[in-house]
């Protein structure tokens, strides 16, 4: 977080030079990338940095955004990597002279079969130390972000987001649904494995009975079978838990100080990021799976290339006037086919008895009732504990040497991109430039 920190510090200084606008700086990114977003609203780091966000399924209340236990991850890493685990100071050391590609196939190791890995990011933002943060530097995070959000602490700055209708269909969670193997001892070990899947194995007093709960609220019409036939199910659970959970708390709390633009993507294409993981059965899957919304707004070697007599080529055009009117003008305003107005989510949302509004974004728009606040409900009843960090013991400075920010150069929204990469965000977190 910190590395795009200073990236978006080079890119305030140096805007200019590209014929761009430093006082209308628009941050974007998709999944981690869109958590990273919600972050900077919140970290005091950024400030003055950028002047609005939109965050693309994810943001920092999501379960897998936040780490709870940095200390016992650093630990294992350490042990993994063959480094001395005697304090922060040569765990960090240690890892510093190791290979990234050696760190990125030993992380592996710290999930558990592939159910672990749908719900954690073993290294994602922690909470610091204020307390020793003269001897290690400028702390991003000094307190959790639902206790910053429910506080109002964070940059009033214009924010959309949203949600794919099948965002549960990450890589890993696609490849479960994938194999019939994987189903049936996803359906064996059910107790075993969903407070890994779900992220809540030390967020429930008794994870046995949430299992249990969740799997007759999904399952129960296929008799509590885990197979082929409730696929669907499984990813509704999946998105509810990891995605459209925390896209509503979240919308909901900054709703209160700041304006926010919620959506709902359906627009679906016979082209998945499913395709290029290989999953070709499922193909036909209902929903759209999370990333495949990047399709159009970017040329990607993900995805076939949408060219101008492409069935998909005045929805992409569509979409990227969208998003470009937003970064411009603060609000989405380039709507299209006689759309009904896209209004910011009410600022007493959150003690509303009624749904909350969201707009659809498909071939042709329109505002609906959240379509998924029943599921939600049964969510919010399990009572899970809130991801609540430990502070991370802080690291000299004296450990961090001097790196270099590389930078590079693409396609755009607008005119001009900057993409700023670091361990934490997956997927390219965009910086658009607007003029």
């Amino acid at each position: 977080m910190k590395d795009q920190v200073a990236a978006l510090n080079w890119v305030k200084k140096n805007i200019h030079s590209f014929g761009g606008d430093p006082s209308r700086v628009t941050i974007f990114g998709t999944g981690t990338g869109a958590a990273s977003v919600s972050y900077h609203i919140l970290s005091p780091l950024s400030t003055g940095l950028f002047h609005r966000g939109i965050s693309q399924s994810g943001n920092a209340l999501c379960p897998w955004a936040f780490v709870r236990n940095p200390k016992d991850f650093a630990d294992e890493m350490g042990h993994l990597m063959n480094c001395s685990v005697a304090n922060t100071f040569t765990i960090a050391a240690c890892l510093k002279q190791a290979n990234a590609r050696d760190i990125i196939i030993q992380q592996q190791k710290l999930v558990e079969w592939n159910a672990e890995a749908i719900s954690l990011v073993p290294f994602a933002p922690v909470v610091e130390s204020i307390e020793h943060s003269i001897e290690t530097g400028p702390v991003f995070l000094h307190e959790p972000p639902m206790k910053l959000l429910r506080e109002g602490r964070f940059r009033k700055v214009p924010w959309l987001t949203g949600v794919n209708s099948a965002d549960g269909l990450t890589f890993p969670a696609a490849s479960i649904l994938n194999s019939k193997t994987a189903l049936k001892d996803l359906d064996t070990n059910w107790k075993r494995f969903a407070p890994l899947i779900f992220g809540y194995k030390d967020l429930a007093p008794n994870p046995i009975s949430v299992s249990q709960k969740i799997r007759d609220f999904y399952f129960g019409s296929n008799g509590g079978i885990i197979d082929h036939n409730v696929r669907e199910n499984f990813s509704n659970a999946l998105s509810d838990r990891n995605f459209f959970r925390c896209a509503r708390n979240c919308a909901l709390l900054y709703a209160k100080e700041s304006p926010v633009w919620i959506y709902y993507f359906t627009y679906k294409s016979n082209s998945s990021i499913l395709n290029s993981y290989g999953l070709r059965d499922l193909s036909d899957f209902p929903g759209v799976a999370h990333s495949d919304e990047l399709q159009y707004l970017f040329k990607m070697k993900t995805f076939p290339e949408i060219k101008h007599n492409s069935n998909y080529f005045e929805f992409s055009q569509s979409l990227i006037s969208l998003w470009v009117s937003f970064a411009s003008e603060g609000r989405p305003g380039e709507l299209w086919h006689g759309a009904e107005k896209w209004n910011p989510v009410p600022n007493n949302q959150i003690n509303s008895q009624y749904p909350m509004k969201m707009y659809r974004i498909d071939e042709y728009t329109e505002v609906i009732d959240e379509p998924f606040l029943s599921r939600l409900n049964f969510w919010d009843k399990l009572r899970l504990l809130p991801p609540q960090s430990a502070v991370f013991p802080s690291i000299s400075r004296n450990y961090h040497p001097d790196s270099n920010i590389n930078s590079a150069s693409g396609k755009t929204l607008a005119n001009k991109l900057f993409p700023g990469l670091c361990l934490f965000v997956l997927l390219n977190f965009t910086f658009d430039f607007v003029l």
